[in-house]
């Protein structure tokens, strides 16, 4: 994680986030101070999110009154995705608006393939052409990674607005799974297991959960749930 250097600090009020401006002109939020479970987290994360190319924004670290304290980037203008947002994609020429569709479906992906984390927030990040980002933050906050299998319907898949966004791209939703699963592999795995390696009071807890996610039958019951869901669509 960078050293942030900001050039200035917004104290919080009403209980607001601290916000941090860099020397970039990127914004941070200090989000609350580093231990061990966030380090391995953000260590899972940042590694698996790169590993299948799906943009995150970024996490830094800054130092206040001696305390390290972990920062996620905002960005003006993003809108977390939802249902409702249909009107954005409601006809080709709209969605073709939008950057590598393949980077959404495979966040879904992670989220079943990899339900370590309570789900991941995702984002619709503004541009010339919109593109599509997750949270720096998971859901379960750096909480101790849990695994705990869902479904399409649970992660609204299946709610109308974002079973049409899908629509668009239908033909090449078994091609995106395939592709994804020829990433799911043994290297995938022991790179995980060598990272996690580098927490030793944590090693044991936390790949007990992890290596849940590479159970065959588990992989092939998800493969299963996301292709009949692609062959609804």
């Amino acid at each position: 994680m960078e050293e942030l250097v900001p050039v200035t600090i917004s104290n919080s009020i009403l209980g607001a986030p601290t916000v941090l401006l860099t020397n970039k002109g990127e914004t941070y939020l200090l989000h609350r101070p580093i231990n061990d479970h966030i380090r391995v987290t953000n260590e899972v994360l940042s590694f698996t999110f790169n590993h299948f190319k799906i943009n995150r924004l970024k996490v830094g670290v800054f130092t206040l009154k001696g305390k390290k304290y972990f920062c996620n980037q905002e960005i003006n203008g993003v809108e977390e995705l939802n249902y409702w947002h249909e009107f954005l994609w409601d006809s080709k020429r709209k969605f073709n608006q939008f950057l590598s569709p393949k980077t959404l479906f495979y966040s879904y992906l992670i989220d079943l393939f990899f339900p370590l984390f309570n789900n991941t927030k995702k984002l619709i990040v503004p541009g010339r052409k919109n593109y599509f980002a997750v949270h720096a933050v998971p859901e379960n906050n750096f909480e101790l990674l849990k695994f705990n299998p869902s479904s399409p319907a649970k992660l609204g898949l299946t709610k109308g607005g974002i079973k049409s966004f899908f629509k668009h791209v239908g033909t090449d939703l078994l091609e995106y799974l395939d592709e994804f699963e020829s990433l799911y592999h043994e290297k995938f795995k022991s790179d995980l297991k060598y990272r996690i390696s580098l927490y030793p009071a944590l090693r044991n807890q936390y790949w007990d959960e992890l290596q849940l996610c590479f159970d065959t039958e588990f992989i092939q019951y998800t493969r299963a749930e996301v292709k009949n869901y692609i062959l609804k669509l």
